[in-house]
């Protein structure tokens, strides 16, 4: 996953862009990817000009206004969820074991996330019948 420009890229971007450097230059200077440079320019420049304040206020404003992606939507994570829970292991067994198998982190979920995607999904408490124990409908299961 992508690493956002933090404010003192962004200043350094605006400094050397004021001095007349390169994208080339300015991705050297900071580590990061030409095209990350390009992008934070195109986005958040406005004709030739670059400045840090205004930058970062329309990268917020656009991370605000995103769609939120539920880690439950990911239907590899969600099959690997559903088998779980279908061979009656509890959400922290299911959770562990995406923790063990996953090779990008980012794709785990945690046993909260579980417990509450249960209680929120109608469909899954009629898939998989073990579910009837996991507590009432629009309940979330809490831990200690």
């Amino acid at each position: 996953m992508a690493r956002h420009l933090t404010m003192e890229e962004s200043d350094q971007i605006a400094q050397l862009k004021h001095q007349g450097a390169k994208q080339q230059e300015t991705a050297r200077v900071l580590r990061r990817s030409p095209s990350t440079i390009s992008r934070e320019l195109q986005r958040n420049g406005s004709e030739n000009e670059y400045f840090t304040a205004p930058a970062q206020h329309r990268a917020a404003s656009r991370r605000r206004e995103r769609p939120l992606m539920c880690k439950m939507d990911d239907p590899d994570i969600k099959a690997t969820v559903f088998r779980g829970l279908a061979q009656y292991w509890s959400p922290e067994q299911i959770a562990g074991r995406l923790r063990l198998d996953a090779a990008d982190k980012r794709r785990t979920v945690s046993a909260r996330t579980i417990y509450t995607w249960i209680a929120r999904d109608k469909a899954c408490k009629r898939s998989v019948p073990c579910l009837g124990i996991v507590g009432s409908e629009g309940s979330v299961l809490r831990g200690r």
